[in-house]
């Protein structure tokens, strides 16, 4: 990713000027991540924050049986890691896809956040945007039928044009809404079958939305 690029996302997800989004790109590393990479490890000690700028995390806790459960996932424009200071990692973090990522130490965030109120501002709005989001998915999970959270979740992930591109890979689609993979396949097959959802060469189209929208429940 460009050095252009990255300020711009900056400058969007904070609502600052140029200037300052190009200050704190310059204090943060650049990295990259292969589907499954592990990043951070549950108990351990971590003192740096991470912005997703491209594909998504996965946040893993293992259970007091050894049983692995998917807590949340951090998508394009999400925050994860420790913030406002280094704290225990709660959770195991994996590439759910290729992942990129600007990383700064917390410490030095903080900072900017008290020192520039456009960076302040912008922190504010991505924690209160993640944590409504995050009580939206636990409301699926708990009110939906698996259906409903594979059709929700077909709507989410599509583009402004109702484009799914690339396919998603629909094991990893299943454990964020949790659901087994059959399952997922089937209601998908399902949308197919009547004309809801479209087979593309570079990903799937969503043809009636509205229906779709509807037959959440």
């Amino acid at each position: 990713m460009q050095q252009e690029d990255r300020i711009a996302i900056l400058k969007k997800l904070l609502g600052c000027s140029e200037e300052i989004a190009a200050q704190v790109n310059n204090a943060m590393l650049h990295k990259r991540h292969a589907n499954d990479d592990a990043i951070l490890h549950q108990g351990d000690e971590t003192s740096r924050c991470h912005l997703v700028v491209n594909g998504q995390a996965k946040a893993r806790v293992i259970g007091r049986e050894g049983q692995d459960v998917q807590m949340a996932t951090y998508e394009t424009g999400e925050v994860f890691g420790a913030y406002p200071q280094a704290d225990t990692q709660r959770a195991d973090i994996t590439a759910g896809e290729d992942l990129e990522l600007l990383t700064i130490e917390s410490r030095e965030l903080s900072e900017m956040a008290q020192e520039l109120s456009n960076v302040g501002g912008g922190l504010s709005r991505i924690f209160a945007g993640q944590l409504d989001m995050m009580f939206g998915r636990m409301s699926s999970r708990s009110l939906l039928s698996a259906k409903g959270r594979v059709y929700e979740e077909l709507l989410r992930i599509a583009d402004e044009d109702n484009r799914i591109s690339p396919i998603p890979n629909v094991k990893a689609m299943s454990v964020s809404i949790q659901t087994a993979r059959e399952t997922a396949s089937r209601h998908i097959n399902d949308l197919i079958r009547l004309g809801v959802l479209e087979r593309e060469e570079d990903g799937w189209k969503i043809v009636a939305p509205r229906q779709l929208e509807d037959m959440i429940a």
